[in-house]
């Protein structure tokens, strides 16, 4: 059989590379090529095509896919996923209106997506215990104690400054705060001796202090006693009035200046 006059180059390289691909003998393809050569050339390159064409397919085109391309690829997907999650949770939370068999129509349950939760009881043991002891509780309450009596003697001590018209600021201390309650004291004692004598307990008088006594338990003075007290209170008070007088006198000579 005589051979073709003209055959394609290209079509003879093609049919070499898939020779060498494929491994094929020289003497097999000589022997097709030479009973049929232009069918076995024509069968060849037909091959040859679809084998390209096959590994351009398989080869991914990132290069080639643009933005818009992507971005409906991620819609794409985000959409399913969001599908598959509706459906699932429709499945394992919503109440389903189908009844029948459990053996038969049992409720399936998505083990992927089920959130899983572990519950921890703390029994008591020793971290519940104090490390410091009864001492630290007489402690906690000693100090409660003298909180709730210090805070009880700023009260009366405050009342007591308002009765007697004394102006001592809360961040004065206790000891200056009696100190000044005593001076006054002292003082309305100096100013007023006559009632002193009847409302203190005075150790330089022989008057007794009169007592806020329930009537039935008053023991009732002897009259001579009575009047004697009486008298001497009323001395007494005579005897500041003068000196009180005095005081005066003197001051008005000092304001005038004729000392």
């Amino acid at each position: 059989m005589d051979q073709p006059a003209e055959i394609d180059l290209q079509i003879l390289a093609n049919i070499g590379l898939f020779l060498r691909n494929i491994g094929m003998c020289e003497e097999s393809f000589s022997e097709a090529f030479r009973l049929n050569p232009q069918h076995t050339a024509q069968e060849l390159h037909r091959l040859v095509q679809k084998i390209q064409e096959l590994a351009t397919n398989l080869i991914p085109k990132e290069s080639e896919t643009s933005s818009l391309e992507l971005e409906a690829e991620m819609a794409s997907f985000l959409k399913s996923q969001q599908e598959f999650v509706n459906t699932s949770n429709k499945d394992e939370f919503l109440v389903s209106k189908k009844t029948g068999a459990a053996r038969v129509d049992a409720l399936k349950i998505d083990r992927e997506t089920q959130m899983k939760r572990n519950v921890v009881h703390n029994f008591a043991g020793p971290l519940e215990r104090s490390t410091l002891g009864q001492s630290a509780e007489n402690m906690n309450m000693a100090d409660l104690d003298a909180s709730r009596i210090s805070t009880a003697m700023n009260e009366r001590i405050g009342l007591l400054e308002t009765h007697l018209g004394l102006c001592t600021g809360p961040s004065a201390e206790t000891s200056q705060r009696l100190k000044r309650l005593e001076d006054r004291i002292c003082q309305i004692e100096d100013c007023f001796p006559s009632f002193a004598a009847f409302k203190f307990n005075q150790q330089h008088t022989s008057i007794l202090p009169k007592r806020n006594v329930p009537e039935d338990v008053i023991v009732p003075l002897k009259k001579e006693s009575t009047t004697q007290a009486n008298q001497q209170a009323v001395a007494e008070f005579v005897e500041s009035t003068n000196a009180f007088n005095g005081r005066i006198e003197k001051l008005q000579k000092l304001m005038s200046g004729q000392e």
